[in-house]
């Protein structure tokens, strides 16, 4: 097998024919890592980044593995700055459950990117978030690397296995969460703002709109709670319409939504695929907060996405405590962050001295 390095726009344009097709037959295949995703995420975020992608082919030319990477500049106080080697798609876009994409027990592919990796120039610090806990990459970059340049932190990702049915999952539910269910739609029809409707959006053309109603509610909630929001980057919004025009195409998109009369009061931005929904983005009108909206649209979407024969519902990473009412049970992601260089062994010096 022959491995390449893809630093160029183009040189890594030219993976996109092949690219899903081997994540589908993958061990790994997740909407975050599909070409949708990544090829839109270096288009609205790439001015900050440059690709650093390593193809691995057999003597017949054929893909045998790819490490999705970019190279991007962190900056440090006092205009100094170190070069961070990363997944595509993450940071910003906070995209989970990443890995090196490779073929079912295929551990020599795995090896050989992780040397790749680790005999690459250009890149004082591995950053790696999001990581399967029984990633293979990990577990490859970890035996390479010596074990004093290296960290590891968890993440947090709470799931729900989902039941043949909806009531199969509302009857494991807590006694007052299947009261505030049913209740509280009925708070909302009697509160006179007009009827109570859930729905998901089916127009294409209504996606860049809609996607500006949820960026609304979605800041609007949290700089109430004193943080940034996902949207707080204004390459977020063009981002996510893009993802969001190319997901519906393929019947990946699910754009949940409760409103009363003419007026959206919660939404939910959704991706279904392999049998997993991907809780992403929600948003919700403070003004009806008492009335927990954004409860009430989950428990469509868990009506619907069982329907859909969906069997995981993945609230991604966080471990807020709304998820566990749902029965989440919690799978512990890992981030490896590891030294490259002697500049990058000095910052992870720095920082455990800091920090202890």
């Amino acid at each position: 097998m022959s491995i390449y390095l893809l630093n160029t726009r183009a040189q890594f344009t030219a993976l996109a024919p092949e690219w899903n097709d081997l994540l589908r037959r993958s061990c790994v295949d997740n909407v975050f890592l599909t070409w949708e995703w990544v090829s839109a995420w270096l288009r609205h975020f790439g001015g900050d980044y440059r690709p650093w992608t390593l193809a691995l082919r057999a003597e017949d030319g054929r893909l045998r593995g790819i490490a999705p990477l970019v190279i991007g500049r962190k900056r440090l106080p006092g205009g100094l700055f170190y070069r961070q080697l990363l997944f595509i798609g993450s940071g910003r876009a906070a995209a989970d459950h990443l890995e090196f994409i490779t073929l079912p027990g295929d551990e020599t592919a795995v090896k050989m990117l992780a040397r790749g990796v680790l005999a690459g120039r250009g890149w004082d610090v591995l950053q790696l978030e999001s990581l399967p806990p029984q990633s293979p990459t990990l577990a490859a970059l970890q035996r390479r690397l010596p074990a004093r340049w290296q960290e590891i932190e968890t993440l947090p990702c709470p799931f729900i296995r989902l039941p043949a049915d909806w009531e199969t999952l509302r009857q494991s539910l807590g006694k007052n969460q299947r009261r505030n269910i049913t209740r509280y739609d009925r708070y909302l029809a009697e509160a006179g703002a007009g009827d109570v409707q859930y729905g998901q959006l089916e127009d294409a053309a209504a996606i860049p709109q809609t996607l500006v109603t949820l960026a609304r509610l979605h800041q609007a909630v949290q700089q109430e709670q004193g943080r940034a929001g996902a949207f707080g980057d204004p390459r977020m919004l063009p981002f996510q319409q893009d993802v969001a025009a190319q997901f519906q195409q393929r019947g990946w998109l699910r754009l949940y939504g409760l409103r009363l009369g003419d007026n959206p009061i919660a939404m939910m931005y959704c991706f279904l695929y392999g049998g997993r929904l991907s809780f992403y983005i929600t948003g919700y009108d403070l003004a009806w907060s008492r009335f927990g909206p954004g409860r009430q649209v989950i428990a469509y979407a868990l009506q619907d996405c069982i329907a859909a024969g969906a069997n995981v519902f993945d609230f991604l990473r966080g471990d807020e405590a709304y998820k566990f009412d749902w029965g989440a049970e919690t799978q512990m992601n890992v981030q490896l962050r590891a030294a490259g260089s002697l500049w990058g062994k000095l910052l992870l010096s720095g920082k455990r001295l800091i920090n202890s």
